[in-house]
């Protein structure tokens, strides 16, 4: 019920002027070369990291927009700069826990940045609703609200159909009250670590759109490995 769109799309920036242009070519040549070397030469990272904040600036600042939910911002941190939505038609119960999950979603750095291969690597703490609670508690309310329903009836058939089955728009109603109350209620939430890769694309450090970073922007935490 919880969903993210990721689809490929570019920009492109231009240069003000051609003296800047050249200029700042000469020093995105000199730190790619210098970059390179410190990823290949053995003894070399530390200095690399220590060098180029610019990798924990692009952590930072992606999460930072993520929680905020602006994902035009998050995605021009990202390698390639997919396009990230978030399904727009959803409603009722799914909009509810959609929301429930976004907006208590929080994310701190780890340590500092460390060589993985050819990769850099930077470790975040992610703290995010425990949806599974949510449901088991909008389970609940569901089940007392249309026990409560029947008992308010002054005839079945306001509440039930001819085959037995609860009419369809009771039911809707009881589960969007249901998902309301759960998700204002339950507080418990869940912490996981993720791995944030980054590579250089010979401007910047960008982040790599790996699984666990997929199954944050699905909602789906608990299942995403690697």
């Amino acid at each position: 019920v919880i969903s993210a769109l990721i689809r490929s799309s570019r920009g492109c920036a231009k240069a003000t002027s051609a003296s800047a242009a050249s200029a700042a070519a000469g020093a995105e040549a000199g730190a790619a070369v210098t970059l390179m070397l410190a990823l290949t030469a053995r003894g070399r990272q530390t200095m690399m990291l220590k060098e180029d904040p610019r990798v924990m600036t692009c952590a930072q600042n992606f999460l930072d927009k993520l929680c905020d939910m602006d994902l035009e911002g998050a995605s021009a941190e990202l390698l390639g700069a997919p396009e990230l939505n978030m399904v727009s038609d959803q409603d009722g119960v799914k909009k509810i826990l959609w929301d429930r999950y976004w907006g208590g979603l929080e994310a701190t750095l780890e340590g500092k940045p460390y060589a993985q291969g050819s990769f850099l690597t930077v470790n975040a703490r992610i703290t995010y609703p425990d949806m599974d609670a949510v449901i088991r508690q909008m389970g609940e309310l569901t089940q007392t609200r249309l026990r409560q329903r029947v008992d308010e009836a002054e005839n079945v058939s306001e509440v039930y159909n001819t085959d037995g089955s609860y009419r369809q728009e009771i039911l809707d109603e009881v589960l969007v009250q249901a998902a309301r109350t759960a998700a204002e209620q339950t507080t418990a939430v869940c912490e996981k670590s993720i791995a944030l890769k980054l590579a250089y694309d010979g401007e910047d450090w960008k982040i790599i759109p790996g699984k666990e970073l997929r199954s944050l922007l699905s909602g789906d935490l608990d299942g995403g490995q690697g």
